[in-house]
């Protein structure tokens, strides 16, 4: 990542439900997972609360504006 990436935080959601995707550490290994949440709780988060915080990835946009 670059040293002044400004991505925009979003959380991942599959379409039609309330599954989303969360970022999960088990010892040195990191993965992906899906699970289910309720979506209010995922409209405002903070760094402190480390039950939603893995539920946040960040969308950056290139010259062309497609989203990455």
């Amino acid at each position: 990542m670059d040293k002044f990436f400004r991505g925009m935080p979003v959380v991942l959601n599959i379409t039609g439900s309330n599954c989303f995707l969360r970022c999960c550490k088990n010892g040195s290994k990191v993965f992906l997972q899906l699970e289910t949440c309720e979506k209010q709780k995922l409209m405002q988060i903070s760094k402190r609360d480390e039950g939603t915080y893995s539920f946040v990835f960040y969308m950056k946009s290139d010259r062309t504006k497609q989203r990455k």
